[in-house]
């Protein structure tokens, strides 16, 4: 059986949580089990799910005794962890009993436990890591995206005349940059459509809803969209923040403006800026809404510039991590067949855990 080790919250955001979902439905439903603390959000979106919680405030000694005891319960011989930091003395309690481990690491690129880490940021050298670290899964080609973009990228506009801006921070945007990015936004055209995407664990309702009552009709709130693909292929340019969408954005050839939550997204936004397949604005403390504005604007005019974003941002994401992750598990296991190339499983592939 297949463990899960992972959080999300309003603070934390919903990234770690989606990909991790997006992974574990490459494995039979029954063999795979979450294991998260305890948060109104995630209970909401594993309802479907085999689900154990630890408690939200637990000391931590007593909450890896528990996860200890977890996974011990239920054979777990693969445990999947994701968290934005690991305490110390997790990696010692969770690597017991021949249990095979996989980290997503934001960080590192390597621990002294795991068997395979996974860290797919575009921090500097990843490209050296790709080579000379075949075990682990470093760099944008591993980017874990839900099939869902496969299916709709060949409906992506053509690069041209700016229709339509969407405006699309994460599932829960704690630094409030949708509010900041539409009240930027406002003085645009009645011919450019902007629409504004907000997650699950979005906190600025209120404030969203007394600014939507001064917007003119150019602006659309969606929110809890199930398949946000259908929404980033439809528009001509983009503003994200540095998290998932940056890369399913890229993928989609969509010309983005990245403003960070924190400095960590600003370290991988810099380097795809570097390599000019985003434009990333850096941290939301730092950007003026005239700064949205005018670079909105500059980008809008340059065509040129828009040919050469999607070009660059496809060959860096191209959409095959999933698979690529998927195969390197069934090595890491044994005994479990090759996937096909678009990291999709027939009825006789599937792997048994």
């Amino acid at each position: 059986m297949i463990a899960f080790r992972v959080d999300a919250s309003e603070e934390l955001g919903l990234g770690h949580l989606v990909r991790c979902i997006t992974l574990s439905d490459v494995f039979p439903e029954d063999k795979v089990l979450f294991v998260c603390k305890e948060n109104p959000i995630v209970k909401r979106i594993l309802k479907t799910k085999m689900v154990e919680y630890l408690p939200a405030n637990c000391h931590l000694e007593s909450e890896l005794d528990i996860l200890d005891e977890t996974l011990a319960s239920h054979q777990i011989r693969l445990l999947i962890s994701d968290l934005l930091v690991y305490p110390f003395g997790y990696f010692p309690k969770v690597k017991r009993d021949n249990r095979k481990l996989i980290t997503f690491h934001e960080f590192q690129t390597s621990d002294e436990y795991s068997d395979i880490v996974i860290n797919y940021n575009t921090f500097d050298g990843f490209e050296t890591f790709q080579l000379s670290e075949p075990p682990h899964c470093l760099g944008p080609s591993y980017v874990i995206l839900n099939p869902s973009f496969r299916e709709l990228k060949h409906k992506r506009k053509r690069i041209g005349t700016v229709r339509n801006i969407l405006i699309t921070m994460g599932g829960s945007d704690p630094k409030g940059i949708t509010i900041k990015a539409l009240n930027a936004l406002a003085p645009i055209s009645g011919d450019v459509e902007v629409t504004i995407h907000v997650g699950p664990a979005f906190r600025f309702k209120d404030e969203l809803s007394r600014l939507s009552e001064k917007l003119q009709k150019n602006y659309t709130i969606r929110e809890n969209v199930k398949v946000i693909a259908e929404l980033m292929s439809n528009a001509d340019i983009a503003l994200a923040s540095g998290g998932n969408s940056m890369y399913e954005l890229a993928y989609l050839g969509i010309p983005s403006i990245i403003i960070c939550q924190n400095r960590h997204q600003n370290e991988f936004a810099s380097t795809l800026h570097k390599k000019e397949a985003i434009v990333n604005m850096g941290l939301v403390d730092c950007v003026s809404g005239s700064d949205i504005l005018n670079t909105v604007t500059q980008l809008a005019e340059d065509i040129e510039r828009r040919k050469k974003m999607r070009s660059i941002s496809e060959r860096l994401v191209d959409g095959k991590g999933l698979s690529r992750l998927t195969n390197k598990i069934n090595r890491l296991m044994g005994g479990w067949s090759e996937l096909p190339d678009e990291g999709q499983f027939s009825s006789s592939q599937k792997p048994f855990v």
